[in-house]
């Protein structure tokens, strides 16, 4: 699987904790940046559909390996992409 990782103000569809498929302008939020870590970023609200379950099982995990301090130190690279 290759990751999309949205540019700056880039439409991307992402899977929330509920497992429901919404649409997101990447703002570089915590939110976005959580998004991009974990792998939650999709071109196409077909295709973040069809990850949905794996999709909740990896934001689980993530949680359970990051905090804040490590997303905030992440999304100061990602001004770069």
């Amino acid at each position: 699987m290759t990751y999309f990782i949205p540019k700056m103000w880039e439409v991307y569809y992402t899977v929330d904790e509920n497992g429901s498929v919404i649409s997101r302008m990447n703002r570089q939020t915590k939110e976005d940046v959580f998004n991009v870590i974990s792998g939650n970023c999709y071109h196409t609200e077909l295709e973040a559909k069809a990850e949905d379950f794996i999709q909740l099982r990896r934001m689980d995990k993530a949680r359970e390996l990051m905090n804040e301090d490590f997303i905030n130190r992440f999304s100061k690279h990602l001004d770069k992409v």
